[in-house]
């Protein structure tokens, strides 16, 4: 398995395991709908992701942002 679809499958658990949609995740994050799809689906990598969104979706998903990378491979 690749490092992205770890964290890709990363994010999509813990988004899911708060009970967000991908669009109540940006609302509360912040963060935009697309880029979230996109890190989801791995269209773009999330290692490309901006620490700010980084930092904006751990807070909103109640989690550290080094969370979303461990076990990611690296």
């Amino acid at each position: 398995m690749h490092k992205e679809e770890n964290m890709s499958n990363k994010l999509k658990e813990f988004r899911q395991n708060k009970g967000f949609s991908r669009a109540g995740l940006a609302k509360v994050s912040g963060v935009k709908e697309r880029s979230i799809k996109a890190w989801e689906d791995e269209q773009v990598k999330l290692e490309k992701a901006s620490y700010e969104s980084i930092k904006k979706i751990a807070k909103a998903l109640g989690v550290d942002p080094d969370s979303l990378f461990i076990n990611a491979g690296w």
